[in-house]
C-alpha cells in the first residue's frame, strides 16, 4: 500500500511555522490536521544539529520519517519543517527565554520599542535582551546550551545566516554559558573582542567600558581582536582591556565567579526584623510575595529605598540583594550593624552570612543550638548541617526554628 508523503500538509501552514522547527502531526487518513509546534524546551533540546543543517531538507527525507515512525506511534508522528519549495515566513527561533526574574525586557530586530519578556518567549537573530536591578534569566539556545544572564545585562542573539550556531554577542554584564551533555563550540562576542570556546562551562564579563573576562573552566578558548590572538587550554581566565590584546590572568576560583549564579534559599524571618511603621509600608508588597514564599516577586517588588535604613530593613535589603544573586552586596548591607542593634537583627545578620558561606562552599563550624538567637540563624544552621551531611542535626535544627516561629512561612 503506497503511503503519502509527510509533506501533504506543509504548504498549507507554511505561513505559520518555520523551517526548523519541530512539529507534531496528528494521524488521521490525510494528515490534513494542524501541526502543532513542539515544546522542545520541555523534551530538553532542539532538534540536533545534522537535521537542521540539511538530513531532513528533501522531500524523500519526510517520506522516510513518515515510513519509519509514523505508524509506530499510536496518535502523532514527528517531523520536521524543512521542505524545498516551501517558503520560509520568518526567521527560526535560535533560543528560547526561561525562567525570567525581575525586570527583563527584549528589543526586537528592527524594533526601537523594548518589550516586557515573558516566560518561553522565543528570541531571534538580531533579538536583544537586558535585565534590570535584581533581574536575572536563563536562555537555552538552539543547540540546547544553557546561558544565564546577569542583572544589568545586555545581550544580542547574532544572525546565525553566516555561521554554523548561534553567536552570543554580550554588550555588557555578565552571561554563564554551560551545556551538560558535551563539550561544544561556542561563539562570542564583546565589544572589545571574538571568541569561540569549545568546553561545557565558561562565565564571560563585560564592563561599561568594554573590558572583558573570560573564565573558561574546562576546554579551549581562542580569542582575537585588532591587537592580538590568544588560545588557551584547561581552566583559564583571561582580560580584554580597551587597547590591549587578549593577555592570561591569575584564575580565580570558580566558587566567586558563579556567585551569582547560585541559589540563596529565604531563611530569614522579617518578624524578627523590626521594621517601623514606615518601612512596613514601604516594603508591604515585597513582604507579602517573600510571606508567601514569592522570592523571584519579593525582588521584582522591591523599591528604591533611602539611604538610611534601620538596621532590620537593612538585613531586609540584604535579603532581596542576595536573591538575585549579588553576595557581595548583601553582605556589605549588613557589614555596618554593631552592637547597639536588636539581638534578632544581629542574629538574623549572622544568618544571612551563614547562608552565603554555605551555598559557596565555604561552610564554618555549625554553631549549636543554644547559640542561634533567633529563628532565622537556627534555619540557616540547619541547611549549613545539611550541607555538612548531618541530616539529623538539620533536622533538629529546622524543627527548634518552627518552634520559636511557628508563623514563618518555611516552617
Amino acid at each position: 500500500m503506497p503511503v503519502p508523503e509527510v509533506r501533504f500538509f506543509l504548504p498549507r501552514w507554511a505561513s505559520e511555522f518555520s523551517a526548523g522547527q519541530l512539529l507534531i502531526v496528528d494521524r488521521g487518513p490525510d494528515y490534513s490536521s494542524r501541526p502543532r509546534l513542539a515544546s522542545w524546551i520541555t523534551h530538553g533540546a532542539m532538534p540536533a544539529p545534522e537535521i537542521s543543517r540539511g538530513f531532513l531538507k528533501a522531500p524523500r527525507w519526510l517520506a522516510f520519517l513518515h515510513r519509519g515512525i509514523g505508524y509506530s506511534l499510536p496518535v502523532s508522528i514527528l517531523a520536521v519543517f524543512m521542505v524545498s519549495g516551501v517558503a520560509r515566513s520568518q526567521t527560526s527561533p535560535a533560543a528560547q527565554l526561561l525562567q525570567p526574574q525581575g525586570k527583563l525586557e527584549v528589543l526586537r530586530a528592527g524594533s526601537k520599542d523594548w518589550q516586557i519578556a515573558t516566560q518561553s518567549m522565543p528570541l531571534l537573530p538580531g533579538d536583544t535582551i537586558r535585565t534590570g536591578l535584581g533581574s536575572r534569566a536563563a536562555l537555552c539556545l538552539a543547540n540546547a546550551s544553557l546561558v544565564r544572564v546577569d542583572e544589568r545585562s545586555m545581550l544580542q542573539i547574532k544572525d546565525r545566516a553566516v555561521t554554523d550556531g548561534v553567536i552570543v554577542r554580550l554588550l555588557r554584564g555578565a552571561g554563564y554559558f554551560f551545556h551538560r551533555e558535551r563539550p561544544s563550540r561556542k561563539q562570542f562576542e564583546t565589544p572589545l573582542v571574538s571568541g569561540a570556546i569549545r568546553g561545557t562551562e565558561f562565565v564571560l564579563r563585560v564592563q561599561n567600558d568594554g573590558e572583558t573576562r573570560v573564565h573558561l573552566f574546562n576546554g579551549t578558548v581562542d580569542l582575537t581582536n585588532a591587537l592580538g590572538v590568544l588560545s588557551l587550554d584547561g581552566r583559564a581566565d583571561v582580560l580584554v582591556a580597551p587597547s590591549m590584546p587578549p593577555k592570561p590572568t591569575a584564575v580565580i576560583e570558580a566558587r566567586h565567579v558563579l556567585q551569582w549564579c547560585l541559589y540563596y534559599p529565604a531563611v530569614i524571618d522579617p518578624a524578627e526584623l523590626s521594621l517601623t511603621s514606615a518601612e512596613l509600608e514601604m516594603f508591604a508588597s515585597s513582604l507579602g510575595a517573600y510571606r508567601a514564599g514569592d522570592l523571584p516577586s519579593a525582588i521584582a517588588a522591591s523599591p528604591s529605598a533611602p539611604a538610611e535604613l534601620s538596621p532590620g530593613a537593612r538585613v531586609f535589603s540584604a535579603v532581596l540583594r542576595l536573591g538575585a544573586g549579588q553576595a557581595a552586596d548583601a553582605r556589605d548591607l549588613v557589614s555596618t550593624l554593631g552592637d547597639g542593634d536588636t539581638a534578632l537583627v544581629r542574629s538574623s545578620a549572622r544568618a544571612l552570612g551563614m547562608l552565603i558561606d554555605t551555598v559557596s562552599a565555604y561552610p564554618g563550624k555549625l554553631p549549636a543550638s543554644e547559640a542561634c538567637e533567633s529563628a532565622s540563624e537556627l534555619l540557616a544552621a540547619s541547611i549549613q548541617a545539611q550541607s555538612l551531611g548531618d541530616l539529623r542535626q538539620a533536622l533538629e535544627l529546622a524543627m527548634l526554628a518552627v518552634e520559636r516561629s511557628p508563623d514563618f512561612y518555611q516552617g
